[in-house]
């Protein structure tokens, strides 16, 4: 097994580059809740008629829940700096939430469903004792998307795809492991660089940002990103810092 972080300074970058990457950026993240969207509702479209009026509500409920995500994207960017390379979250709110990293994990799997049911690919999530919450619900959202819609997009056909939530001292440690042509270890920085693409994945769809938008949303939570590659097998680490739950205020 080998292990690599992804390193090297980022280079200086214009006010119109920085921009630019914003924007593309933005359209990286956009593309699956807007695919998500639309065959949310394509199916109520065909077959809301024939579904019961639970089934059509949960449906409804998903597009909001997609289509307020998207909105915080666009309100993320519109407020990010000029010469911030990504849309953050800017002022929201919801971004400083704390999260369970396990809930945002099954979300997220219920969210690229339509993806891995399109490659055929199953999920096996691994749940750990983790009694920490992290801060940044809607960092750790767009971090764990990216993941599973990256390994999602490379994984071979027909295989699982691991996901695991463990603890890790003071921080919460996310793995997200799939199988495909493998990965040659001098090859495994090129993955962390925008529009970074290796030779066999250059078919695959996609605009090679996703694991750079991890990248740079894991620096900015002071968080650490290192890939384990094993062979065929290739299995994302990322560690972001945690803090204990606060229990609940007893009323009365």
């Amino acid at each position: 097994m080998t292990e690599h972080h992804p390193h090297g300074p980022a280079p200086q970058r214009t006010q119109a580059h920085a921009a630019a990457e914003a924007a593309a950026i933005l359209a990286h993240e956009l593309a699956t809740p807007l695919a998500s969207i639309r065959g949310l509702a394509t199916v109520l479209e065909r077959y809301g008629e024939q579904m019961s009026a639970i089934e059509r509500a949960d449906f409804a409920g998903r597009i909001v829940r997609q289509s307020e995500r998207a909105t915080r994207l666009v309100r993320g960017y519109l407020q990010a700096p000029d010469d911030e390379a990504g849309p953050g979250p800017g002022a929201d709110a919801h971004a400083g939430q704390p999260c369970q990293p396990a809930e945002v994990l099954t979300a997220v799997v219920e969210e690229c469903s339509l993806l891995l049911r399109e490659r055929s690919l199953d999920t096996e999530l691994t749940i750990g004792d983790v009694r920490q919450v992290i801060e940044g619900a809607d960092y750790v959202h767009r971090i764990l998307l990216n993941l599973v819609d990256n390994a999602a997009k490379f994984a071979a056909p027909s295989t699982t795809i691991g996901l695991g939530v463990r603890a890790d001292g003071p921080a919460v440690a996310i793995e997200v492991t799939s199988t495909g042509h493998g990965i040659d270890p001098g090859e495994v920085a090129v993955m962390f660089e925008p529009g970074g693409r290796l030779p066999a994945g250059a078919a695959a769809p996609g605009t090679g940002l996703g694991l750079a938008i991890v990248a740079d949303l894991v620096a900015s939570a002071g968080g650490s990103v290192h890939v384990d590659v094993d062979g065929s097998r290739t299995t994302v680490v990322v560690a972001l810092p945690a803090v204990l739950e606060r229990a609940p205020v007893a009323a009365g």
